[in-house]
């Protein structure tokens, strides 16, 4: 995580998570500023400030998620032999 100057330079990096199982590959924000990511077997979910919300478990090894449908409250999770999705509580950030 850094901080962006005025002139759109990054300063004052510094780790916003570590994740405990897996690796960080795919992520989206919701429209709260939570992280949705890719962790080992399943998504972890973390606030703004990086803290863990929450897991959604899927048994296999994830690479990417999605959020997607009309209301964008539905997650699709991709993992390497399977395609999962789940309705959520949070809505997912659209682009600009």
């Amino acid at each position: 995580m850094f901080d962006v100057s005025g002139k759109n330079n990054l300063k004052n990096g510094k780790v916003f998570t570590d994740i405990d199982n897996g690796l960080s590959d795919g992520f989206r924000l919701d429209t709260e500023g939570n992280v949705w990511t890719s962790a080992g077997p399943g998504v972890n979910v973390y606030n703004p400030a990086g803290a863990l919300l929450g897991r959604i478990r899927t048994g296999g090894a994830v690479s990417n998620v999605a959020f997607g449908g009309p209301r964008r409250n539905r997650l699709f999770i991709t993992c390497t032999d399977k395609v999962f999705s789940v309705f959520v509580s949070a809505i997912g950030a659209q682009r600009p």
